[in-house]
């Protein structure tokens, strides 16, 4: 199929599409980001604040002090303007890093887990499984471009 008849195709899914009435909402109604000035400044402040310790022991305080409010209005704020749980904004920052470590790196997988902020090879090895699929080094020989068997 050449290009032109790719690009036709394509264009009749979009269309099908926007004719259709049947969708799925992929965010909840509690999903709504403030695009105001302050709280744009505020996200910035607490983003600054998490991107530069996610590796440290943070919590979900230490940010909201940063940002003058209370832990649980912290909490509800950030949740409504990223979509996600503080800790789950935690957990995907450390595991991006630890992905970043395990495909460029020949540092140990528990070298790995210490440097990005966990204290504990085990829950390493859970989150990660359970936000990439799959441990930290089929992970690494899948990255390397190694031949990985299914029971790895």
């Amino acid at each position: 199929v050449g290009g032109l008849e790719r690009l036709i195709r394509f264009l009749r899914v979009l269309e099908l599409l926007a004719d259709s009435r049947e969708y799925e909402l992929l965010s909840s109604p509690d999903f709504s980001p403030n695009v105001d000035a302050a709280t744009l400044n505020t996200m910035q402040r607490a983003i600054l604040h998490i991107h530069g310790h996610f590796t440290e022991k943070i919590q979900l305080p230490d940010v909201a002090s940063v940002v003058n409010m209370s832990t649980n209005t912290f909490s509800r704020f950030f949740i409504k303007n990223t979509g996600r749980s503080f800790t789950d904004y935690v957990v995907s920052l450390r595991i991006g890093r630890a992905c970043k470590l395990l495909s460029e790196s020949d540092e140990t997988v528990t070298d790995i887990c210490y440097e990005v902020g966990y204290t504990n090879l085990s829950n390493f090895n859970r989150a990660f499984l359970r936000h990439v699929g799959k441990s930290p080094s089929v992970y690494r020989k899948a990255a390397r471009g190694k031949r990985v068997s299914p029971d790895s």
